[in-house]
């Protein structure tokens, strides 16, 4: 019996498709990702090792190098055990990694480990179909070392950088707090805007809005100059402070706006101009690995770590192709069968003449590779990949099929329309789109039209329907989204494809940044970080310094620089830079902990209120006063009037008083001579009048459940709103709070109790409770309770229950 070629790849579902492939002399076996890594603690590493030569954990320098030691990961023994059986059965290895750096990393590990006898070859394929797996198959080469190093060196300068930092951090602020080399220029990059945002102070202008008619058609203009003075718009604010940067415009307030617009009503517009241009809206460059985590991150509120993890599985599946890539290349043969697909679909109208090449937003952008594309050996269809994997992946699935059709489709003209009308001494500008050539928006809709305009010409007179004032509040600069984030990182040249879904997600993981309203909102935890980095080790979170790393782990990658120069640069320093180590050193004595851990937010009446972050405790501060709050406490939100509350007392009435304690804001409430309190720790946004009168009404009975035998009451508790109908108990969220019927949370109840079943009453009248949760069953009597699985459950008496309990029924 003739020996087969084991091919090694990294997970089963790409060993299975392979295997189709391949056919019987073939046989493929996953790995299930790294076999090794560096030591997590100390006591990993070997005792025959000199650990005096560690300046790192994990990292010997010896002999004038810089040697990595690397264990295997315990929970891989027993893949390598079969790898190693298999191999012995084999007359040659076939590494099938992914083509990226990691995977290089991942097959190179093996073979170091293996030290195989027989031939080895290593095969590189972008996409998972027959057609790209056979040609690998024709043309293998051998592992890419300069591919290995530059992923090493990463590996390194992580390992450097949060070992020799995050003790610093733990020492100095607080425990748990970690400081990655990509990570605190992320955290840089969201405490700026949210610094801009504090210091931010909105304006509010007014503008006139003109409703006018001709004909059919009813159109809306804004107002633009008042007796031939310019009228401030929101582009002459500075979007930094809020304040009004153009000195030559008219500031319009409430009571002049309403002047005018009493002014202008029963006058007739006039066409003073009319302006119209045709712009060519070029098509879009296919998907990165980039631009496909922001568009995920718009458009199906996807996280970057979820869209990789999809993406990852639709690869795999052979539905795409690699999705780890910087590059907008295709491949001739894509090309054709991509403008094939356009044809079939749009018809041959819509095909461009020639082919469209596009240039990568990214520095260094590995060119050989191909941008992210549906395989089309077969093409598979939306339905097909919903039922292999699912609506999520299939949604991602067709917005890179969109995608890859538009970017070889002729671009759309757009005739954009502006016409300004004068009534009286106010002119309006009024604009309108109109898509005269659809093209690639065909596939890839990003434009609509946009109030179609009648045909107007100079002098002609139009009919003034109304005239309404707008007013408008300037805004903050925005927070970044996670895509946000990733496009902004992409475009300093910081991280690569491989890295950003992990860094934003290490971010919000580790609570440096909150979600909220799709945007990532910095913890005071992330300022004390970026405000030690800043000031005690400024390089380490330079913007260029950072990029420029990455730009020489390329040049390792492509074979250009040495990589023991480069981590021995960045360690111990040249002629021209400082090291690592040393700077560390000679910073760690200097850092004034008390000053560091302060963060200004505001002024008021001359006092300085700061945030303090202390070990297990924030507050805020005038100086004199202080006051302890949450720490998930937004920022932003921490104005004057917000400081001001917090230490001199909330929102208050004859009944009730909003407070600040250990655990966060509480109602007290005063009536009839007795105080009651109420928790507000787990509500997390601002308190409205209403809000505050429906919790201070509470309990409240809504109704009388037959069903149940009991009052359904609504109320508040240490965890936030919930509904009960005697022992039975729901939460609900905060909409649910202020909109819930006794029909609704009846039914609610009902459906709970449906759930579980009263095995009888203690002497105490208590009932006790069997109820259905997520991971079994939930055994209740009082205070007392048991998860249980669902076989110790079925004919449970009241007498089991309480021995299992060990509560006495006397």
């Amino acid at each position: 019996m003739s020996k087969k070629g084991l091919v090694l790849v990294e997970s089963p579902t790409k060993a299975r498709l392979l295997a189709s492939f391949l056919g019987k002399n073939y046989e493929c076996i996953a790995s299930l990702g790294h076999i090794r890594d560096l030591p997590a603690k100390l006591s990993e590493v070997p005792k025959d090792l000199n650990r005096k030569k560690m300046k790192v954990l994990g990292v010997l320098f010896e002999d004038g190098q810089i040697k990595p030691i690397y264990l295997l990961l315990k929970n891989k023994a027993k893949v390598l055990s079969k790898i190693k059986e298999k191999l012995n059965e084999s007359e040659k290895l076939l590494i099938a990694t992914d083509e990226d750096r990691e995977g290089e990393s991942i097959g190179w590990h093996i073979l170091d480990v293996l030290r195989p006898s027989v031939k080895v070859e290593r095969l590189a394929f972008h996409e998972i179909s027959k057609k790209a797996v056979l040609e690998a198959l024709k043309s293998p080469r051998e592992i890419d070392l300069n591919l290995v190093r530059a992923q090493e060196s990463r590996r390194l300068l992580d390992r450097f950088f949060g070992y020799l930092i995050s003790p610093v951090l733990w020492k100095k602020i607080n425990k748990g707090l970690s400081a990655g080399r990509v990570q605190s220029v992320a955290l840089r990059l969201l405490v700026e805007r949210e610094e801009e945002r504090m210091s931010f102070r909105s304006a509010t202008y007014f503008d006139l809005e003109g409703s006018f008619t001709v004909g059919r058609y009813k159109f809306s203009g804004v107002s633009v100059a008042v007796g031939g003075k310019e009228v401030a718009q929101a582009k002459d604010f500075d979007p930094k402070t809020g304040s009004l940067c153009n000195e030559g415009v008219i500031l319009l307030d409430e009571k002049t706006a309403y002047t005018l617009r009493n002014e202008l009503l029963n006058q007739a517009a006039v066409v003073e101009s009319v302006e119209t241009k045709q712009i060519t809206l070029k098509s879009p460059a296919p998907f990165v690995t980039s631009s496909l985590q922001q568009e995920c991150s718009s458009k199906l509120n996807f996280s970057p770590k979820y869209t990789m993890s999809l993406a990852q599985k639709l690869y795999e599946n052979g539905f795409i192709t690699y999705m780890r890539t910087d590059s907008t290349n295709l491949s001739q043969e894509a090309v054709s069968q991509i403008r094939e697909l356009i044809s079939e679909h749009f018809g041959p109208s819509y095909v461009n003449p020639g082919v469209k090449v596009y240039k990568s937003p990214v520095k260094n952008a590995q060119e050989a590779h191909e941008a992210i594309r549906p395989t089309f050996e077969p093409f598979h269809p939306v339905e097909e990949v919903e039922k292999t994997l699912g609506k999520d992946a299939a949604k991602i699935y067709e917005l890179i099929l969109k995608k890859t059709l538009a970017c070889q489709m002729k671009d759309a003209i757009i005739e954009r329309t502006t016409v300004i009308l004068s009534v009286g001494r106010v002119l309006f500008r009024v604009k309108g789109r109109l898509i005269r050539y659809d093209g690639f928006l065909r596939a890839w809709p990003i434009y609509s039209e946009e109030q179609p305009l009648p045909d107007l010409a100079k002098g002609q007179k139009v009919q003034l329907l109304d005239v309404h004032v707008k007013s408008h509040t300037t805004q903050p600069p925005s927070r970044f989204s996670e895509g946000g984030l990733i496009r902004e990182l992409e475009k300093r040249g910081i991280g690569r494809p491989s890295t950003w879904a992990t860094i934003v997600d290490l971010v919000t993981r580790r609570e440096y940044a909150m979600k909220m309203n799709g945007s990532l909102v910095p913890t005071f935890n992330s300022f004390v970080i970026v405000r030690l980095l800043r000031k005690y080790f400024p390089l380490l979170i330079d913007y260029d310094f950072t990029a420029k790393m990455e730009e020489d782990l390329d040049k390792i990658a492509r074979g250009s620089l040495d990589y023991q120069v480069f981590l021995k640069n960045f360690f111990f320093g040249d002629e021209h830079n400082q090291g690592f180590a040393k700077i560390v050193e000679d910073s760690v004595a200097k850092i004034d902990s008390k000053e560091v851990c302060t963060i200004p937010v505001c002024n008021l009446d001359g006092k300085d209120f700061f945030v303090r972050v202390g070990k297990g405790f924030m507050t805020l501060s005038d100086g004199e006063v202080t006051k302890t709050i949450e720490p998930s406490v937004v920022p932003d939100s921490l104005t004057e009037e917000k400081c001001r509350q917090i230490l001199y007392g909330g929102q208050q009435n004859e009944h009730y008083q909003i407070k600040y304690g250990k655990y966060g804001r509480y109602v007290e409430l005063n009536s009839s001579g007795t105080k009651k309190t109420l928790s507000l720790g787990w509500l997390k946004q601002d308190l409205s009048e209403e809000l505050i009168n429906l919790i201070c009404s509470l309990p409240k009975v809504l109704g009388y459940s037959s069903a149940l035998k009991a009052n359904v009451v609504l109320n508040v508790g240490r965890y936030g709103p919930y509904i009960s109908a005697g022992s039975l108990q729901k939460s609900l969220s905060l909409k649910m709070l202020t909109s819930i019927t006794f029909e609704e949370a009846e039914k609610l109840l009902l459906d709970k109790f449906a759930k579980s079943r009263e095995l009888g009453n203690l002497s105490s009248g208590e009932k006790v409770i069997l109820e259905k949760v997520r991971w079994g069953y939930r055994l209740k009597a009082g205070s007392k309770s048991k998860l249980l699985k669902a076989k110790d459950c079925e004919n449970l008496t009241l007498e089991e229950a309480l021995k299992i309990l060990g509560v006495e029924n006397v």
